[in-house]
């Protein structure tokens, strides 16, 4: 099976109950927003999560993406231990390859921008990659070639995935002149690659 997402929160405080089901669970978080009180541990039903990547700009505009592989099945509190100046978007994905579902990462920002951008390579079919930002002003549109958005709010938070349909992934968003933004990306490969015999083409 691929990659599929079971459910999905937002929130900007330091609690919040996410549902996971199914088989090869796990549970991304990200966070985008002001570096200034940014959580520094995140907890899914009492497991830590780990932070996978980020980005800061000098102009303390933040994104991350955390992730929970093997995540406790149910009903569970997402725990972060800072409050304020940032958005938290967490899913739960099932059929995701565990043990080694991350396949890449990459970051990119700037402090003066219209449209940013960042590419993760070495991808096969079933890849997802998701991506997050944070910036100064408001996000006025993003694209990606074959995507699907998660959430978008007004106050220049954006988090959105993409199932990759060749070798590499690119997710572009467009800002308004003059941002500060920070972008970060991974991308996670699908339970159901090895059964296919796409580790051939897995190269990291």
């Amino acid at each position: 099976m691929p990659i599929s997402i079971v459910s999905t929160v937002n929130t900007t405080g330091t609690s919040v109950s996410l549902t996971t089901s199914g088989v090869d669970r796990a549970v991304v978080v990200f966070v985008s927003g002001a570096n200034l009180t940014k959580p520094t541990a995140i907890t899914y039903g009492g497991v830590s999560l780990s932070k996978i990547v980020e980005n800061t700009t000098a102009a303390t505009r933040y994104a991350a993406i955390w992730l929970l592989l093997n995540a406790p099945l149910g009903t569970n509190s997402l725990v972060l231990n800072q409050n304020g100046g940032y958005r938290v978007v967490a899913c739960a994905l099932q059929d995701v390859l565990l043990g080694a579902g991350v396949v890449g990462t990459n970051t990119n920002q700037s402090t003066s921008t219209e449209a940013i951008g960042v590419t993760i390579s070495n991808l096969i079919e079933s890849d997802w990659v998701l991506a997050t930002m944070g910036a100064q002003y408001d996000v006025t549109s993003f694209s990606v070639t074959t995507g699907t958005q998660i959430y978008n709010d007004n106050n220049h938070h954006v988090s959105a995935y993409r199932i990759s349909p060749d070798t590499s992934a690119t997710v572009n968003f467009a800002i308004n002149p003059g941002s500060n933004v920070a972008l970060a990306a991974l991308a996670l490969r699908a339970a159901d690659s090895l059964k296919a015999g796409q580790l051939l083409d897995w190269n990291l």
